[in-house]
């Protein structure tokens, strides 16, 4: 395989994981702004983002959504190492997304909003030195746009309050995302 065009896939995968409100289903988040971005990405699995979107006015009174965006780099890798002439059709040269959107109540999101509004990013911000391991992060936007971090394992020291509050939430969208149907494509 060509090493240029597995990286152009990649920056693409990563890109579309890094950027929720971008994708094409905007129909969910019509009026709503992101506000939250959690992510794992798997060393030997898919790699996951989720995005929280809130009402741009009056967010109190509305359901956020929750997007989830996967990956799955290593199918990707498997069928982009799979010999040109035994498929029987040329290559998508886009990386394989599903993508996929809930309710969430502000109820449910109001605690950790306020919880992740009085912390502070580990300074300076942890990057994973190894490959090794999953690596995990936060991002907020808007009004927490302050929270910025990512780790890897059990996360910086000094942390354990933000890896928790984001453990938490991360379950909770996780949830909220079981008690919808089949994702759908991007």
């Amino acid at each position: 395989m060509n090493v240029q065009v597995w990286k152009t896939l990649e920056s693409q995968a990563l890109w579309l994981l890094e950027h929720p409100d971008q994708s094409p289903l905007r129909d969910t988040t019509r009026g709503m702004a992101l506000q939250l971005r959690l992510w794992r990405y798997s060393h030997s699995g898919p790699h996951v983002s989720w995005g929280v979107f809130l009402s741009v006015r009056d967010y109190r009174t509305r359901r956020g959504v929750v997007r989830e965006t996967v990956w799955d780099r290593l199918k990707d890798w498997k069928d982009r190492m799979t010999p040109l002439e035994a498929l029987k059709r040329r290559q998508v040269e886009e990386p394989a997304i599903l993508s996929r959107d809930a309710e969430v109540s502000w109820h449910d999101l109001e605690s950790f909003v306020d919880r992740l509004a009085g912390l502070r990013s580990p300074s300076p911000v942890f990057a994973p030195t190894s490959s090794k391991g999953d690596v995990l992060g936060l991002e907020g936007y808007r009004s927490l746009a302050h929270v910025r971090f990512q780790w890897e394992g059990k996360g910086p020291r000094g942390s354990r309050e933000a890896v928790a509050c984001t453990g938490q939430l991360r379950a909770l969208l996780v949830r909220a995302l079981r008690e919808r149907s089949e994702p759908g494509t991007l």
